[in-house]
C-alpha cells in the first residue's frame, strides 16, 4: 500500500466525512493526540466543535479497556506500516451491541517520517445495506444478546436460523470473521469487564454469571482477551478514576 505523505491533499479529503452519516473519522499524532475529526465523531465523544477535540486522547471519551485497545492498534499501524482494513469491531453496552467496521492507516510526511495515524470506523447498523449479511443470522445474535448469562447452545443458534450447524458457523464466520462460539466468549468478557468496573461483586461471582465454570478459566480468557488478569483490570481501572477525582 502507498504511503499517505501528502498532508495537505489528506486535509482537503477530510471534507468528503461530512457526508457520510455512518462514518467516524479521526486523525492522531505520534503521542496518539487528537488533531482532527469529523462531525460525527465530535458527535459521538459529546464535544461542540472539531476544535474541541485538538490535544484530547482516548482516555478522554472511552472506557479504559476500549481505548487501551484503540491505542495498541494505533501503535501497530505507526510502527509496522501496515494498513489495518475493515476489521469488525464490537462494543457492547448494558443495552446494546454496534458493530463497527475499522479501518487504520500511517500517515507521513514528504521525507518519509512518521506524523501520526488516521482511520475511520462505519457503524454498520447505519449503513446502508452493511446489515444485509447479518440478516440470515439476527435470531441468532439477537438471541445471544437476550440470554447472554445462559447457555448458548451453536446446535440451538443454528435451527433457529434455519441452517444446518456447519452451514451456520460457516456463514457465521463469514460475516463476524469470527465464529459463534467466539463471539459469545467476546460479549461475555465485555459485560464481565463492566461489571468489574462498575460493582463490587466478587470476580468468582462475575465468572459464573457469564458461563465461566472456574476462576482459572475465567482468567485466561480475560487476560487474552483484555491483557489482565481480571483483579488486575479492576484494580488498575480503579486506580485511574481515583487519580481523576
Amino acid at each position: 500500500m502507498p504511503n499517505i505523505h501528502n498532508e495537505q491533499l489528506l486535509l482537503e479529503g477530510e471534507i468528503l466525512f461530512e457526508y457520510f452519516n455512518d462514518v467516524y473519522f479521526f486523525k492522531k499524532d505520534t503521542d496518539l493526540n487528537f488533531v482532527g475529526c469529523n462531525g460525527n465523531f465530535v458527535k459521538l465523544v459529546g464535544l461542540e466543535s472539531t476544535a474541541d477535540i485538538k490535544g484530547r486522547n482516548d482516555y478522554d471519551f472511552f472506557p479504559t479497556h476500549l481505548a487501551d485497545r484503540y491505542r495498541q492498534d494505533d501503535i501497530r499501524v505507526m510502527k509496522s506500516g501496515e494498513h489495518l482494513v475493515n476489521r469488525i469491531e464490537i462494543n457492547s453496552t448494558e443495552n446494546e451491541v454496534r458493530w463497527f467496521q475499522t479501518t487504520k492507516v500511517p500517515l507521513y510526511d514528504g521525507e518519509n517520517r512518521i506524523l501520526g495515524v488516521a482511520g475511520f470506523a462505519r457503524d454498520m447498523k447505519r449503513t446502508k445495506g452493511s446489515m444485509l449479511k447479518f440478516d440470515h443470522l439476527q435470531p441468532a445474535l439477537d438471541h445471544i444478546e437476550e440470554h447472554l448469562t445462559e447457555q448458548l447452545e451453536i446446535e440451538f443458534l443454528s435451527k433457529i436460523c434455519h441452517m444446518s450447524i456447519s452451514q451456520f458457523e460457516r456463514k457465521f464466520k463469514s460475516a463476524m470473521l469470527m465464529t459463534p462460539m467466539a463471539y459469545i466468549i467476546k460479549l461475555r468478557l465485555d459485560a464481565a469487564s463492566r461489571n468489574l468496573l462498575e460493582s463490587k461483586t466478587s470476580i468468582l461471582e462475575i465468572a459464573h454469571r457469564y458461563g465461566f465454570y472456574d476462576n482459572s478459566h475465567f482468567t485466561r480468557q480475560f487476560r487474552k482477551e483484555f491483557k489482565l488478569t481480571p483483579r488486575d483490570f479492576r484494580k488498575a481501572n480503579a486506580s485511574k478514576n481515583e487519580a481523576e477525582d
